[in-house]
């Protein structure tokens, strides 16, 4: 048995001397809360109240972070980072669903310890020659434009994101269109100046022949971004394209989608408060001769208040098909809110959001949201 001990001392000594300049770092966020809302589409309506964790309907979601770093030598460094969302509470779990009888937290379903793999990335990074990552990764004008939006990004009141749901079936009524996340390979310029150059690229193929059936399915994603953070400046423009093409010969069927977006961020933090605002252009073409279109921007303001912060964004835009007496809607978001910093780590807060998809096409239907969310957030 002594024996035993000490051939685990010194195989321990021994892998501790040969992983010396290898780092594991575990931190995340957890976000738990209480919401009180209601959705309506035109004579639809669903009120809610419930307990809500990890799924973004509070300040934001929840997740784990596991960060793994090497130093090589001649400051060059490899890593592997790996971020998993947390869901907290028993009940649905899907992002847009509300809670439903039947599915209350006492009879419905568990929260799964581990709900999905949000980023799972490897990279080589120098100071000289910048980042080079490959894996599933935060698109880059998704992940850079954050600063951009005050409050909770993910939550009604932005525009950013304002898809609205019929009630009930929680079928996407109007689609904000914004894409998150997807399989690449990243490149991150070293900052010049306070200017950094960024890019990504995606691309997959699957082709089956099978007898008398074949299946082609392909993709393509392309970012391109510029950030400058210099002082109280922050700013960012960048531009995405998606590619997506579907076909199989029997049944026929075919399915062809071009997505193309561009963004414009800035902001400036007076010290007494930091003005943020933002422009997004987004068009796609599925399948046929009419486009879909949604424009429009948020603009906020947060103001510290001793250990507190006050926040308000005000978002608008135009949602709408191409084609003539397609449907269209005029969007209108707002979220007012405050946090309360218990510590640089822990907070406290309380916010109200509110989004309005108004027809603009006689028959497109209106949708209306808001929410009051209060919590707790903690990050490690």
């Amino acid at each position: 048995m002594q024996k035993k001990v000490i051939a685990l001392a010194v195989a321990g000594l021994v892998s501790g001397a040969a992983f010396a300049q290898t780092s594991v770092t575990l931190s995340g966020t957890v976000d738990l809360g209480y919401n009180i809302g209601k959705d309506k589409w035109e004579s639809q309506t669903h009120k809610y109240r419930n307990f809500r964790g990890g799924d973004g309907k509070g300040m934001s979601s929840s997740r784990l972070n596991i960060d793994v770093k090497e130093q090589l030598g001649s400051g060059l460094k490899a890593g592997y980072f790996h971020e998993i969302g947390l869901v907290h509470f028993k009940g649905t779990h899907n992002d847009h669903e509300r809670m439903t009888v039947g599915n209350d937290g006492v009879t419905g379903k568990d929260a799964p310890s581990f709900s999905r793999t949000r980023q799972s990335f490897a990279y080589l990074e120098s100071a000289s020659a910048g980042r080079f990552q490959i894996g599933l990764a935060n698109l880059i004008i998704d992940d850079q434009t954050g600063f951009a939006n005050v409050g909770s990004r993910n939550h009604v009141g932005h525009a950013y994101n304002a898809s609205f749901y019929a009630p009930g079936t929680n079928t996407k009524l109007v689609d904000a269109m914004d894409l998150a996340r997807a399989n690449t390979i990243s490149y991150y310029s070293p900052s010049f100046s306070g200017f950094q150059v960024m890019g990504q690229f995606g691309y997959g193929k699957s082709e089956l022949d099978n007898g008398p059936a074949s299946q082609d399915d392909s993709y393509k994603i392309y970012n391109l971004g510029l950030k400058y953070a210099n002082g109280p400046v922050t700013a960012f423009i960048g531009g995405q394209k998606y590619e997506k093409d579907e076909s199989t010969s029997a049944p026929a069927f075919s399915n062809e989608e071009d997505r193309r977006e561009f963004i414009a961020a800035a902001g400036y933090d007076f010290g007494v408060a930091k003005l943020v605002g933002m422009y997004f252009d987004r068009k796609a073409d599925v399948n046929g001769p009419s486009d879909h279109k949604y424009r429009g921007g948020d603009i906020g303001v947060t103001v510290p208040v001793g250990q507190a912060e006050l926040f308000a964004n005000y978002g608008m835009g135009k949602n709408k098909f191409t084609a003539s007496g397609d449907d269209s809607w005029k969007i209108k978001t707002y979220q007012l809110g405050t946090r309360y910093n218990l510590s640089k780590r822990t907070n406290i807060y309380a916010l109200y959001g509110y989004g309005k998809a108004k027809e603009k096409q006689v028959g497109s239907g209106t949708g209306k949201s808001n929410v009051i969310s209060v919590g707790l957030r903690h990050s490690f």
